[in-house]
């Protein structure tokens, strides 16, 4: 059996007519980029952060995330969160902007769970901050709706790291503040759509290629190369008018409610988010495990798409003691809207498996 990371493509998506208006990702309101990082950068343009100032952001990152504010000359002065909710610790935080007089706080809805927004907007209203949400792992609230990326002044999303498409990235700025219409969409071919339903035909026949990639690439660099910012390609924008994203946030609430019930109890493993709140859209199910590596490496042998996450750059490592100690135990388990309850079945079995001959 195969249990692929995300979700495939369909082909009868390529045939069917678009999808009725309450189904599809509504989109109003926001600016699609190839990559959910591009949005960032012109965030910060947006709020007025400029080089040399300062943003407080969580240590335990990936480096694709701080990209962004490298590009922009804007420091990253780092706070920790808390082990067993990934939640700020404030405490952490207050300290570090009391030493880096940040302009802005970046606060990030792992693995699509709200994440202390409240508490975050009282701290940006005390300290006079910005609230940028970082909702890569979570697909925008429709207009009116709460949930990550509702409360910030800027919010971020990836929207190819929860619905089959090439590319796509999105921002969402508040009340009052400028959205360019539009930008040069990132020139594809259909063969972008290649890898997509080859992903969804291996599923279907259960047939994977065993590797290494649940592991972290090492080394990790601190810095990237400056990218371009994009508008979201012509097929993507296409496959957004076609994908029932109503139906996805259902089958992944669901897939998640039931593959918790049946990790919950297994002997070694700690869930991070073990209650799903209400409309709450999962990217994936994130538990702790002891030699996160050595399972995870049992686990993608077996088929199941599960992964490490991050792959913390060395400037997160250096700060963050709490970073290390979750990077080196975190495994990512999928929910997506591709899977069904025996896939779910097979990744909880492989999961026992894997831990009892660690």
């Amino acid at each position: 059996m195969y249990v692929p990371r995300n979700p495939g493509l369909a082909p009868r998506a390529l045939f069917i007519p678009p999808a009725g208006k309450g189904a599809t990702l509504d989109c109003s309101g926001l600016l699609l980029f190839s990559k959910a990082r591009m949005g960032i950068r012109y965030a910060l343009t947006a709020l007025g952060i400029g080089p040399g100032e300062a943003v407080l952001a969580p240590a335990y990152l990936t480096g694709s995330a701080l990209a962004p504010f490298d590009w922009a000359g804007v420091r990253c002065a780092l706070y920790d969160v808390e082990r067993t909710t990934l939640a700020p610790d404030w405490g952490s935080v207050a300290r570090a902007q009391a030493r880096a007089k940040a302009r802005a706080l970046l606060l990030v809805h792992y693995f699509g769970f709200p994440c202390d927004g409240g508490v975050a907007r009282a701290f940006c209203k005390a300290h006079d901050l910005a609230l940028i949400e970082d909702c890569a792992h979570a697909l925008p609230p429709a207009p009116g709706e709460m949930g990550p990326g509702a409360l910030g002044d800027a919010a971020i999303f990836s929207l190819r790291k929860l619905l089959p498409l090439p590319d796509g990235g999105a921002l969402r700025l508040g009340p009052g503040r400028a959205v360019p219409a539009c930008l040069p969409p990132r020139r594809d071919s259909p063969v972008a759509l290649a890898p997509l339903l080859a992903r969804y035909v291996a599923q279907r026949l259960g047939v994977c290629r065993p590797s290494r990639a649940a592991r972290p690439p090492l080394p990790v660099a601190d810095a990237r190369p400056v990218e371009p910012a994009t508008g979201i390609s012509r097929w993507s924008r296409w496959l957004l008018s076609r994908l029932d994203a109503k139906a996805a946030r259902r089958a992944r609430h669901e897939n998640y409610r039931i593959l918790m019930q049946r990790v919950a109890g297994i002997p070694g493993l700690f869930p991070l988010f073990p209650e799903l709140p209400d409309g709450t859209c999962p990217q994936a199910l994130p538990v702790l495990v002891p030699a996160a590596e050595q399972v995870a490496d049992s686990l993608v042998t077996m088929g199941v798409g599960a992964y490490r996450w991050p792959a913390l750059p060395p400037r997160c490592a250096r700060a963050s003691e709490s970073a290390r100690w979750l990077a080196e135990r975190l495994l990512v388990l999928p929910v997506h809207q591709g899977l069904h309850p025996v896939h779910l079945e097979y990744t909880a079995d492989c999961l026992e498996r894997a831990l009892r001959a660690r």
